[in-house]
């Protein structure tokens, strides 16, 4: 009898796994219920486990996964993106959960997609060691990095690093991405996927993709830190600052690879910049500028379509409001979507200050009422607080003092502070 570790595919099959997993996405999936359950109708199939099983016996065939065109947020330009049939994505979703067991293989500063460091991990090594008052910052990104990334070099670099453990899951992830065929509007294409952008496991690729960065990165600033193409390294001199993006951009170029002119900067001491959707100020911390700008987009584009809807008599304008408390309910604090992380989790316990919630809050107020009267201006405010209460909108400042536990007037207390303090300067 063989002692031998059953490799990834097998560790797929049995049924209890299956259903472990399911259980950890059900809290994703709450609004999209049609979706989860095609989800568990297809894992808990026989057609599931005969699928695991020809992964087990090497039979990678797999049909052609169909590619889209998606519009960039806040840009004219299109991404790609390769959509695959609905039991082989929802396989893929499963082996991706799977593939968190190769968290160890990663250096301590990549924070994206791991199971053991977030980056609220990172912004408390920034404030402990107060990097962003004395340190220099260099931020950039990579150019579309997903489908920029040469699929030979990645195969390559699984081979190295995951190749020994699990060859059988290599030899699959290359079928995969060798195959340079998809299609395109129905029609079969020729060319390069990437590192196949959609797919469940692209997260992994972009990981290991610039794992060589990571180490080499670790060795030269004071702080490194990557989640997927986004970079940031704190060092103690302009001069440094200029080396360490000179070698980010020569080792991105070797591998194929372009810095995102438009987003690379570097910050002196004290200055305010963006990162993983947080703004440093000075000692203080907060939700970014263009985070702010995207989620009071989002909630924009929902109210006119729900006040549209209303006009063409599809909705009352009741239950239009009770929709739109409620999505701004789920995006705030149930998650968007499957593959969304909350949006308080991620910036609830990491923000020293909730004045950008004060602004948000307040916007999304004036969208509610917007969709409760169909007026703008001071007209929408026939619609009373006590009228967004009694529907079930919960405040985000309020939830933010929640969360932490802390004096809710005090703060109040020392804002109105700051401001007599601003406004007695300016005078």
């Amino acid at each position: 009898m063989s002692d031998a570790k059953p490799n990834l595919f097998e560790r797929m099959l049995p049924m209890e796994s299956r259903e472990q997993f399911l259980r950890e996405r059900a809290v994703r999936y709450e609004r999209e219920v049609e979706e989860y359950l095609s989800l568990c109708s297809y894992l808990i199939s026989d057609k599931c486990t005969e699928d695991i099983q020809r992964l087990i016996d090497g039979d990678y065939t797999w049909p052609l996964a169909r590619m889209s065109l998606l519009r960039k947020f806040g840009t004219t330009k299109r991404r790609q993106v390769f959509v695959y049939p609905d039991d082989q994505r929802h396989l893929l979703m499963y082996l991706a959960w799977h593939l968190h067991g190769f968290d160890d293989i990663f250096c301590d500063s990549l924070y994206s997609f791991r199971t053991n460091l977030t980056p609220s991990d990172l912004f408390k090594k920034v404030k402990r060691r107060k990097l962003h008052t004395d340190h220099w910052a260099v931020k950039t990104d990579v150019s579309s990095y997903f489908n920029s990334i040469d699929p030979e070099r990645l195969v390559k670099m699984l081979r190295e690093r995951i190749g020994a453990r699990e060859p059988e899951l290599v030899d699959f992830m290359s079928e995969l991405l060798l195959r340079g065929e998809y299609t395109f509007h129905g029609e079969v294409q020729q060319g390069s996927m990437g590192a196949i952008a959609g797919a469940a496991f692209s997260n992994c690729f972009g990981n290991v993709y610039l794992m060589e960065l990571d180490e080499a990165m670790e060795r030269q600033g004071e702080l490194y830190a990557r989640y997927s193409d986004d970079i940031c390294v704190f060092v103690k001199t302009r001069e440094e600052a200029e080396a360490v993006l000179a070698e980010i951009k020569q080792m991105l170029t070797d591998r194929g690879l372009k810095l995102n002119e438009s987003k690379t900067e570097i910050h002196a001491p004290n200055d305010s910049f963006g990162l993983l959707g947080f703004q440093l100020r000075g000692t203080e911390l907060d939700v970014a500028d263009f985070t702010l700008f995207k989620a009071r987009r989002k909630m924009r584009i929902r109210a006119k379509k729900l006040n549209r809807r209303v006009g063409q008599g599809k909705i009352t304008r009741e239950a239009a409001t009770r929709y739109m408390v409620g999505y701004t309910h789920r995006f705030f604090f149930g998650g968007e979507s499957s593959e969304s992380l909350k949006w308080t989790e991620w910036f609830f316990g990491i923000i020293t200050r909730p004045d950008s919630l004060v602004q948000l809050d307040e916007y999304v107020q004036s969208l509610i009422r917007y969709v409760a009267t169909g007026k703008l201006g001071k007209a929408r405010y026939r619609f009373s607080h006590e009228q967004l209460k009694e529907l079930g909108y919960e405040s985000l400042v309020s939830a933010y003092w929640k969360n932490r536990h802390e004096d809710v007037e005090e703060w109040r207390a020392a804002r109105l502070r700051r401001l007599q303090e601003k406004q007695a300067k300016s005078a």
